[in-house]
Parts: C-alpha cells; structure tokens; sequence
C-alpha cells in the first residue's frame, strides 16, 4: 500500500468529487459496494482499500493517485520530473568532485545485473593505490534511497568525468562486505547490527563502526586484492591477485 492521505481526508475528498459530478452513493458504489459502504468512508470512519479507492476513482472519472493523496497525474509527473532533475545535478557534482580528487573510483558491482549497482563507493587518492595510507577515503554521500535508474546514471557520470580527468572507475564484485569485518575478515550475517551499525561477532575482535564505512573498506581491500572487473575491456572478467594480504597488514 503507498502514500496516500488520512481516511477523513479521501472521504471528504469523494462526498466532493461526488457532488461536483451530481452522482448518489447508490450510483457511485454500485455494483462492487453498496450505498451505506460510501457513507461510512465519507465519514472517514473506514480506511478505503486499493481496490476500493480503483473502483471509486473510475467511477469519479479520476486517476488512483488523485482520489488517494489529492494530486492530480500531471502533479505527480512534474514532482517526478524535478526529482530526476535533482538527481541528475546530484550525480554531475558528486562525480566531478569525485573525479577531480581522486584518480581511482570504486564501485560495488551487484551480481543480479544492471542497473543493479548500488551506492556503495569507494575512492582512492590520486597516485596512491597501491600505498593509499591515510589518503584513503570512504565515499558515502549518495543516499542509500536513490533509485537504481538514478544510482545508473551516476555510475555513467562518474565514469565520464573520471575518464576526463585521467582516472578510472572500477566495478567491484563484491557480494557480501555489508557482513564481513574490514578489521579481522570474519564474515557472518548477524554483524550488520543496523541500517547504520555494523559489530563484529568475533570474540578476538569484536571491532565496530559505521556499516557504510566498513562495507566501503570491504570494496576496497577486494580492489586491491585483484578482485575487480577490467575496466578497459568492459567484461565480466575478474583479475585475481597471487598474493592476499591478511587483513592485520593492511
């Protein structure tokens, strides 16, 4: 069920629409509800279901989504169309600072397909990947609630922009670094405590932070391992690297 208004104000808003259009309660419940149903939701003393609220708007003449939260469907395109505005604007600030900064950007490539990746990014300071030290920083700042198709066009914008400026992006294959510990490599479900906390549950480290920021630390330690897909080529290929550094000697 979606948004929509408080039972008083869908049935104020019907015995309205009702009236304007000179129909009766019998006219507009008829044949899938009856006269002393329409009542009581004018009274706003039911919550009308989906299909309630769908039979009621056909017979109002108007669409779903005016009769349930009062905007009309052009209303709703153009909130529509300024939040995709807002998204793409978002997308070509975030990724020039990105780009501008950083020579190497990581992304984390879900493995259920475009456009299925996520806002999980990690960026690398320019000229130190393979030495990142304390240059090394977590990129968070995209809203976990972005949409994919926004999340898709923000992938292509960081990777124009990083092109651009001599950089790189690159898709990480990285299922599972929301539950692995970036700290000690122990993996288990139940460490991502929260949307926002993540605990480790191994008793020799029991380390915990910020679930972004673990999870981040997780695509980047895969990066520089070799587990990353060849950006040049643009194929599902992953380098592997010979050697893995534990995780104490990163």
């Amino acid at each position: 069920m979606g948004e929509r208004d408080d039972p008083g104000t869908i049935g104020r808003r019907v015995q309205r629409l009702c009236v304007e259009r000179g129909l009766t309660q019998r006219q507009l419940a008829e044949p899938a509800y009856t006269p002393a149903y329409v009542s009581t939701l004018e009274s706003g003393r039911v919550r009308p279901s989906d299909d309630a609220l769908r039979h009621l708007a056909g017979r109002l003449g108007v669409a779903f989504d005016e009769l349930a939260t009062g905007r009309s469907a052009r209303r709703v395109t153009e909130l529509r169309l300024r939040l995709t505005e807002a998204q793409r604007v978002f997308a070509v600030g975030e990724a020039e600072a990105a780009a501008e900064q950083y020579a190497e950007l990581l992304v984390e490539a879900e493995t259920y397909g475009p456009p299925g990746e996520q806002a999980a990014v990690v960026k690398s300071a320019r000229g130190t990947v393979e030495n990142p030290g304390k240059n090394v920083a977590q990129k968070s700042g995209l809203n976990r609630s972005i949409s994919q198709e926004a999340w898709g066009r923000t992938v292509t914008m960081l990777t124009y922009k990083a092109a651009r400026h001599g950089g790189t992006l690159h898709k990480v294959p990285a299922p599972g670094t929301s539950q692995r510990c970036s700290m000690c490599g122990f993996t288990t479900p139940g460490s991502r405590e929260s949307q926002a906390v993540f605990g480790c549950k191994n008793e020799d480290c029991g380390w915990s932070g910020n679930a972004d920021h673990n999870a981040a630390r997780n695509i980047l330690h895969l990066y520089r391992t070799g587990r990353a897909l060849i950006p040049a080529a643009g194929r599902a290929v992953v380098r592997r690297a010979r050697r893995v550094k534990p995780a104490t000697a990163r």
